[in-house]
């Protein structure tokens, strides 16, 4: 449940009633750690969602799903901040605080894709009691955040944690996705694998890239899908976005794709207003009104 008293806004709630599935009381070194100059955070064994509603909800909502190479979340820039612009729109938004990779749980390259599963149903099974369409929950990812929000979109009808309670009888599917700039095609074998990955100093992330390169696991029931990137992304090849779009499209699936010349890696919605990547939130909101989704309910 999310509370007796119900959504607050900008107040935090676990999203499982008790220990997240794989993770056990740990020792006191492992414990949650936000930077204190970028607001990142690392050491989640407790995954939340933090509500942000608008002033006048339109009954569209989004998980928004922060990134952080897997390695850390990125909680102001990719995830507060997406949430404020989307509560401009309208839409309730949802930022997940999920557990990582790359500490220690069960089964770790799950941990992340158990904690946005369990968020889409959650929220899900509430909207009817606040006024939201549960035909309208849609997930925004950016960077990491983006290869896991469309591991949600691609990999819903696969079980990745025991049923707990009713809410997870709530179909684990987003309705829609934004992605943004994030590592779609697998890990460093790929050919338009990212850059990124190259890095990466654990193997459990290569083994949650292995297992997931989701432009390979589009079928015709994934969402439609709005993806927007850099070209020149030094991080994440923007081919990793081009990749998923052609399989959208192969697919069946009603997908929007939008490669600027310029951003770099991991400009959110900080990009300076002379550049062109700086419009794609104007490029996002038509695309949402296109399908439906800025609409009251």
């Amino acid at each position: 449940m999310l509370t007796d008293t119900g959504i607050h806004p900008g107040k935090s709630f676990s999203i499982w009633p008790g220990e997240a599935p794989g993770s056990h009381p740990m020792e006191s070194a492992f414990a949650r750690v936000m930077d204190a100059k970028s607001g990142n955070v690392r050491g989640i064994r407790k995954p939340s969602i933090t509500p942000f509603i608008p002033a006048h909800p339109n009954g569209t909502v989004v998980i928004v799903v922060p990134g952080g190479a897997y390695s850390q979340l990125v909680m102001e820039k990719e995830g507060s901040e997406p949430a404020r612009w989307l509560n401009t729109l309208g839409i309730t938004a949802f930022v997940l605080e999920y557990r990582l990779p790359v500490e220690p749980h069960d089964n770790p390259h799950l941990v992340a894709l158990q904690d946005l599963q369990r968020a889409i149903r959650l929220v899900r099974s509430r909207c009817h009691e606040y006024g939201l369409d549960p035909l309208r929950v849609g997930v925004i990812g950016l960077s990491s955040g983006g290869h896991l929000a469309a591991c949600a979109g691609t990999s819903f009808e696969r079980p990745t944690y025991a049923h707990i309670n009713a809410v997870d009888a709530e179909s684990a599917r987003p309705d829609f996705m934004i992605l943004a700039y994030g590592p779609y095609t697998g890990n460093m074998h790929y050919s338009h694998a990212s850059r990124e990955q190259l890095f990466f100093p654990s193997q459990v992330k290569n083994a949650l890239y292995a297992e997931f390169p989701v432009n390979t696991q589009v079928t015709a029931k994934a969402p439609p899908t709005f993806l927007v990137t850099a070209d020149n992304d030094n991080r994440v090849s923007s081919e990793n976005s081009s990749e998923l779009f052609l399989a959208l499209h192969q697919a069946g699936i009603p997908a929007e794709l939008h490669i600027y010349d310029d951003g770099g890696h991991g400009f959110a919605l900080r990009a300076e207003a002379a550049t062109s990547i700086a419009k794609w939130t104007q490029a996002c909101q038509a695309w949402l009104q296109n399908h439906g989704l800025l609409g009251v309910s």
